[in-house]
């Protein structure tokens, strides 16, 4: 009996930490492509289809291997050869993304997220998806008088262990230690386990040597192209951040802070009303074209603070409420981009729009700015109906809500449904552009004004820093986009930001074989 329990309890344990190590693999998936390929739902949905699928692929398999003429010691040798050849493609995936990665971030497109993710990940989720029905095979073999309560067992031990893998990975090991080497974790504990069922079977030498051989060229591998250290300067619970040093148009030093993939500002060392990006230099220009003196902002999205930066260093009057998601992102501001702490800047640290429900529903702010973005997405729950007016009532009458949005050149579909949106607010909702925005660009940055009255002029010229300028859409061009679009109304219940943002038609080829879907905005013909 003591050696029935021993061996059940092995192969619990075994299976436990292999659905461990296989869901924790999913998640560190995420992050480590996430400064390729950017996070989205679209992200998400590539990673979870091929892991899920890798998987499936690894039980049929598992189950095959798992044949009425495997003996106990076969299993073991066979499990040994499923978790070293595991551990080996797992720690590949650092090495190939390494040297792949680069190429893969010159496109986002559909097939090459799902692409890089198959090539890293799928084979990995094979050899895991292996393990179970291997190991509870075996452990029916000890005991076939208690075969339902003992696949029970197994079954409940792997979805322990699967919990176990995604909790700890996403709260604890990524947070603490990083993608990177929460994946190397991972490798050691299947390494582990495989030299485990390897001394209890005592396997093939040859094989043995082979896969010990390859584990460690793909380690020297790795170690010579510099793949087992982080890229990030810093990574956080929701970014990798990285600070790069560069040099503005004057040749004065600069850095910039990238958060995933996308760069989101960039500060000039000895000016911080120096505002490089046209974006941001128009959100701040704004405050003066609007006469707001000694103001006080509210600024949704901190980054590298850079807004807050220059309006303070400018304004001794100015006083800022910021919201940022991540303490990680102001504190590597702080020590890299020249952001000092300043008492007329109040930074609270959280979901914007938790930030913002938080604060009284008065009149307090003469200016409110949105820039928080997700890579180059706009998280949707920033953009609905009930957002939009819970920023409505916290603006004083003279005061204007100005958000920077990136959206496609043709067609703009959300910057048209904001719009809509806004005006269920706010009388005047303007949308300006950079006057050099390339005009071949796939997707631009549209600068979108609310407010109670119109700004004075159609064109805004810098009145500081760099040379940018920026003209205003008339109100009858943007009332023939909307005609043209019929744009929606963006609420809770519905914000497709993704699938506005890919603006395409693909729904009119699904009405035509008679499949009708919820239209974010009519396409024009």
């Amino acid at each position: 009996m003591t050696s029935v329990t021993s061996r059940h309890a092995a192969y619990g344990i075994a299976l436990f930490l292999a659905s461990a190590c296989g869901l924790a693999l999913e998640i560190a998936a995420a992050r480590l492509l996430a400064p390729y390929l950017d996070m989205s739902l679209h992200i998400w949905t590539a990673i979870i289809s091929v892991v899920v699928a890798g998987f499936a692929a690894g039980n049929w398999i598992g189950g095959r291997l798992a044949g009425p003429d495997v003996d106990e010691i076969a299993g073991r040798r066979r499990m040994a050869f499923l978790l070293a050849v595991t551990a080996l493609t797992t720690l590949v995936a650092l090495p190939l993304l390494r040297s792949l990665g680069g190429y893969a971030s010159l496109s986002t497109s559909l097939l090459s997220v799902f692409g890089l993710t198959a090539l890293l990940f799928l084979v990995p989720s094979v050899f895991i998806g292996t393990v179970s029905p291997l190991l509870a095979k075996m452990a029916v073999d000890v005991d076939p008088a208690a075969a339902g309560r003992t696949i029970g067992r197994m079954y409940a031990l792997g979805v322990a262990g699967a919990i176990l893998g995604t909790v700890a990975a996403g709260y604890l090991l990524i947070p603490v230690m990083g993608a990177i080497s929460t994946l190397i974790l991972l490798v050691a504990v299947e390494g582990i386990l495989a030299a485990g069922f390897a001394l209890a079977a005592r396997p093939n030498r040859i094989t043995a040597a082979v896969l010990s051989a390859l584990i460690l060229g793909v380690g020297v591998w790795g170690i010579a192209i510099d793949a087992f250290r982080s890229t990030c300067t810093v990574e956080s619970s929701y970014y990798c951040i990285t600070i790069r040093a560069e040099e503005a148009s004057d040749g004065r030093a600069m850095r910039s802070i990238f958060l995933d993939r996308a760069e989101h500002s960039g500060n000039v060392r000895d000016d911080p009303a120096y505002l490089y990006w046209p974006y941001a230099h128009f959100l701040d220009e704004m405050l003066t074209a609007r006469d707001k003196t000694a103001p006080h902002v509210f600024y949704l999205g901190g980054g590298g603070y850079t807004l807050p930066r220059a309006l303070l260093a400018r304004d001794p009057g100015a006083t800022i409420v910021v919201a940022e998601l991540d303490p990680a992102v102001t504190q590597a501001a702080m020590d890299h981009m020249w952001v000092k702490p300043d008492p007329r800047m109040q930074v609270i640290h959280g979901d914007g729009r938790l930030t913002l429900e938080q604060l009284p529903p008065v009149p307090a702010f003469d200016a409110m700015v949105g820039d928080a973005y997700r890579n180059l997405q706009i998280p949707p729950h920033l953009v609905t109906r009930e957002f939009l007016h819970a920023i409505r009532v916290r603006l004083k009458p003279d005061g204007f809500f100005a958000m920077n949005l990136i959206d496609a050149r043709v067609r703009p579909l959300l910057l048209l449904c904001v719009i809509k949106t806004l005006q269920l607010d706010f009388p005047v909702v303007e949308v300006w552009l950079d006057e050099k925005e390339p005009w071949y660009a796939r997707s631009m940055s549209y600068l979108v004004i609310a407010a109670n009255e119109p700004t004075n002029s159609d064109r805004l010229e810098a009145q500081r820093g760099p040379e940018h300028s920026w003209k205003r859409f008339s109100a009858a061009d943007v009332e023939a986009m909307m005609r043209e679009a019929g744009p929606m109304i963006l609420t809770d219940d519905y914000t497709p930001v993704e699938r506005l943002r890919a603006n395409y038609c693909a729904f009119r080829i699904l009405e035509r074989i008679g499949i009708h879907l919820a239209q974010p905005g009519r396409c024009p013909p």
